[in-house]
């Protein structure tokens, strides 16, 4: 049964599209990762807030599993996610893209991002919408799920 559950949980998170926070390699800032990979770590320069998530603008490096560099991201940070306007510099190329609550809501442009970068707020409002209801749905999932687990075997 506790398979079962956990590979619920599983399949949920894929198909919300689900990320997860991580700690950094010092262990001591956490952010998110949206797209998670076995053996990926993160480093970030910048500030901490009181619950040690990432906050305002700063550096985040990737590193793959065999710990090299993959992309450096630049932009500000709220709760351990980055919102507004965010530089990649990979493979050496730089490109930009607007992220609200950790999520990227347009596509990547090249060159780094324009010092006004704006996305309309109906697009923004609309991801602020999904992520709370992605949210609702899980809380809904784990709930469903500890239920099933605590029901008695019949006799």
């Amino acid at each position: 049964m506790i398979l079962f559950c956990g590979g619920v949980l599983v399949f949920v998170s894929a198909a919300f599209g689900q990320g997860e926070y991580q700690q950094t390699r010092d262990n001591k800032t956490m952010v998110w990762n949206g797209t998670p990979k076995s053996g990926e770590t993160s480093s970030w320069a910048g500030s901490r807030d009181k619950d040690n998530y990432a906050t305002g603008f700063g550096d985040l490096t990737w590193y793959n599993a065999k710990g090299k560099v993959f992309a450096l991201y630049y932009g500000n940070m709220v709760h351990g996610k980055f919102e507004g306007a965010v530089n990649v510099h990979s493979n050496g190329r730089t490109a930009h893209a607007y992220f609200v609550d950790g999520g990227r809501v347009t596509a990547w442009a090249r060159g780094p991002s324009p010092a006004k970068m704006s996305v309309p707020e109906e697009v923004a409002a609309e991801r602020r919408k999904a992520e709370a209801e992605n949210v609702d749905a899980r809380k809904r999932l784990t709930t469903s799920t500890a239920e099933t687990t605590k029901k008695p075997k019949p006799e």
